[in-house]
């Protein structure tokens, strides 16, 4: 079990404050919203829902950038796998789990999903 999962499993420490030291200590930006025009179908199509959900992690377009939201930055095997599967250039953004949760439920592509 990471230790971010252990201390928030706990109630040691709140969402919101892990987004934020992980923001600081690996100098990345806090996604506070994940709206439509971030969730490209194109993009998300290319991933398995099923990854995205047991990662907790989405790819969302940012300023013409691919930019892999997750609440786990440490947890570099998935984002090193998905930023391979994106055609790498890929950059990380950090969010709270239920902001990537409910943005995986309200903006994967059901129809069309390779």
């Amino acid at each position: 079990l990471p230790l971010g999962d252990y201390l928030r499993n706990n109630g040691l420490v709140e969402e919101k404050e892990m987004i934020s030291c992980y923001a600081e200590l690996f100098n990345l930006p806090i996604i506070e919203t994940i709206t439509e025009k971030m969730a490209d179908p194109d993009v998300l199509s290319r991933i398995p829902l099923k990854f995205l959900r047991d990662q907790i992690v989405i790819p969302v377009k940012q300023d013409d950038t691919i930019l892999l939201v997750t609440s786990q930055p440490s947890d570099f095997q998935p984002l090193d796998e998905l930023n391979l599967l994106l055609g790498g250039n890929t950059k990380i953004g950090v969010a709270t789990r239920p902001h990537i949760i409910d943005a995986i439920n309200r903006y994967y592509p059901l129809e069309g999903t390779k």
